[in-house]
């Protein structure tokens, strides 16, 4: 703790600054060095994405995390989930899906379980013995486990990012999918 109570006094992050930001970025890189246990060299989004679920999972009254919705499926639907970008943070925005990965398969649970993500990690172990599955494999693989299709699953993901003040338990405060287009039909047209 005096380790960063020392770093503290130069650090000038944007976002909530001071203790808070410091604290926020060592949850993100432990959970860095946990992850390297697994796959150091594992896919960017995936590393990216779910550290920042990790600062929102310690410290969710904060809602730091809310600053990558502009980065996230929730504002930019059309760009693929697993994207990692130079020039914008959309590996930092794919949060939203380990939030959703994580509510979505405790529905029927009495709370959220955040084991969830621990399982696609260890189905992502690059180490040797382990299983060295492909990132959205590994979430393939997981929902699997709990008798769910990717397919359904991420249809429901798209539901639940268009209306998200009725899916996820802090959905009220999170922007929803924009509307991209919308099409009329006309009766008799064939």
């Amino acid at each position: 703790r005096e380790a960063l109570d020392n770093l503290q006094a130069g650090f000038g992050a944007p976002g909530l600054g001071g203790r808070a930001e410091l604290e926020l970025t060592a949850v993100h890189e432990f959970f860095h060095a946990i992850q390297f246990g697994y796959d150091f060299a594992d896919d960017i989004w995936l590393l990216e994405g779910t550290a920042t679920w990790m600062e929102d999972a310690v410290y969710d009254q904060l809602n730091e995390p809310y600053r990558r919705f502009p980065y996230s499926p929730l504002r930019q639907p059309d760009i693929p989930l697993d994207s990692a970008s130079s020039t914008e943070p959309y590996q930092y925005g794919s949060w939203v899906f380990w939030r959703f990965l994580e509510e979505f398969l405790a529905r029927n649970a009495s709370r959220i379980d955040p084991s969830v993500i621990r399982r696609v990690w260890e189905l992502a172990d690059g180490s040797p013995g382990g299983p060295d599955m492909y990132s959205l494999e590994a979430v393939i693989a997981t929902l699997r486990e709990h008798g769910i299709g990717f397919r359904p699953a991420f249809r429901s993901f798209a539901v639940a990012n268009f209306m998200p003040s009725r899916f996820y338990r802090e959905g009220r405060s999170w922007p929803g999918a924009p509307v991209l287009r919308t099409t009329v039909l006309k009766q008799g047209a064939a």
